[in-house]
């Protein structure tokens, strides 16, 4: 079964759009300021299989051209099927 899990990556930009706007201005713009790191995890208790990629890189259409330089995300997937 193909689960509808849609690759929405916009969920990192908004946390990261939101650290940059509360922090003070002079830090975000040092050199050495970093963003958090964020961890996406996939929890699912379902009936099926769980089918969809675990890596953002493999929903590209052509990636594979493009090496290193195409956005890869690898979800932890913590899941169990009933």
């Amino acid at each position: 079964m193909k689960q509808n899990f849609a690759y929405n990556h916009n969920f990192l930009v908004e946390i990261w759009r939101e650290v940059i706007k509360s922090s003070d201005a002079k830090e975000v713009t040092r050199k050495t300021f970093r963003l958090s790191v964020i961890i996406p995890i996939i929890l699912y208790i379902g009936k099926d299989n769980w089918t969809t990629p675990l890596k953002f890189k493999r929903m590209l259409n052509q990636a594979v051209l493009f090496g290193d330089n195409v956005l890869n995300c690898k979800y932890l997937f913590l899941g169990r099927t009933l």
